[in-house]
C-alpha cells in the first residue's frame, strides 16, 4: 500500500513539473496609420527564435490590410504556450500577394526580404514559466512604404515592439470625425505614443504606455477650422484601458 502511494505521488509531482515548466505568449499585430487607402501584406508564416531555434507558431496567416488595424482594432497573430527560455525575435514571411492602395489604383508592393529570410523583428523577452506575455508589434506604415521611383513601392518595415504585459491603453473617439486628428500621450510635454483619428475612422487608441499620469493632445493642425484640445491627469494603470469616451473639438 504505500508503495502505490508513493508511485501516486511520484506522477502528481511529475505532472506538476510538467504543467509549471511552460509560459505562453500573444502577439497582436496594430498599425499606425499612412496615407494610403490599403496597404496589403500576405503572412505566410510566424516564427519565434527561443534560446536560438526558429519555432513556427500555430498562427493567424493570409492577406492583412494593415489599415484596417488602427483606432483600437487589433490581429491577434498567435496566441499559444511556449517553454521557458529567451525569447530573441518574432520573424513574420510573407507571400507574394502584397499591394497598397493609392488614389484608387492598386500597386505591387515589394518585400525580397520578408519572402526569403522573413521580417526580423527584436523582441529580447524572457518566456517565463505560468505567465502570458503579450507582445504588440505596432506596425509604422506611413514609415514603412518607400517610394522606389514612378509607381514602384519597397516595404522596409519600421515596427515598434511593446511588452504589453506590464502596460496600460487609453482609448476613445473624437469628433466631428471629419479630418484627420493627431492623438498624442505626453509627459512632461514629450509625446511618448502617437497616432491619429479620423483617417478610416474617428476611434482611436494609444497602447503600450508605462503607468503613469499623462496629457492626452488632440492636435487636427494649423490648416483645421477646428482648435487643439487637451486632456490632463489622465492615469495610465498595468493591464487597463482608460476610456475617454468621445471628445468633440470646437471651432476656431
Amino acid at each position: 500500500m504505500l508503495r502505490f502511494f508513493l508511485y501516486i505521488l511520484l506522477i502528481f509531482s511529475l505532472a506538476s513539473c510538467s504543467e509549471q515548466g511552460d509560459g505562453s505568449l500573444t502577439i497582436r499585430l496594430i498599425d499606425s496609420p499612412g496615407d494610403f487607402e490599403k496597404v496589403v501584406i500576405d503572412i505566410t508564416t510566424v516564427e519565434a527564435n527561443l534560446d536560438g531555434s526558429w519555432i513556427t507558431l500555430d498562427a493567424t496567416t493570409g492577406q492583412v490590410d494593415l489599415l484596417e488595424l488602427t483606432g483600437g482594432a487589433e490581429l491577434v497573430l498567435a496566441d499559444e504556450q511556449m517553454p521557458v527560455g529567451n525569447l530573441g525575435q518574432v520573424r513574420l514571411i510573407l507571400g507574394e500577394n502584397n499591394f497598397l492602395v493609392m488614389d484608387g489604383t492598386e500597386f505591387p508592393l515589394k518585400t525580397p526580404s520578408a519572402q526569403q529570410s522573413g521580417l526580423k523583428i527584436n523582441v529580447n523577452t524572457t518566456i517565463e514559466e505560468n505567465t502570458n506575455h503579450d507582445i504588440l508589434l505596432d506596425f509604422d506604415v506611413a514609415r514603412s512604404v518607400v517610394s522606389a521611383g514612378a509607381k514602384k513601392f519597397l516595404l522596409k518595415p519600421v515596427i515598434r515592439v511593446i511588452n504589453n504585459s506590464d502596460k496600460g491603453s487609453v482609448s476613445g473617439r473624437v469628433l466631428p470625425g471629419e479630418e484627420i486628428v493627431g492623438v498624442y500621450a505626453k509627459t512632461d510635454n514629450f509625446a511618448l505614443a502617437t497616432t491619429y483619428a479620423g483617417q478610416n475612422s474617428a476611434d482611436w487608441k494609444l497602447a503600450g504606455l508605462a503607468p503613469g499620469i499623462y496629457t492626452i493632445e488632440f492636435d487636427p493642425g494649423e490648416s483645421s477650422i477646428y482648435l487643439p484640445l487637451l486632456i490632463e491627469n489622465v492615469e495610465i494603470i498595468s493591464g487597463e484601458n482608460v476610456d475617454l469616451g468621445e471628445v468633440t473639438l470646437e471651432l476656431k
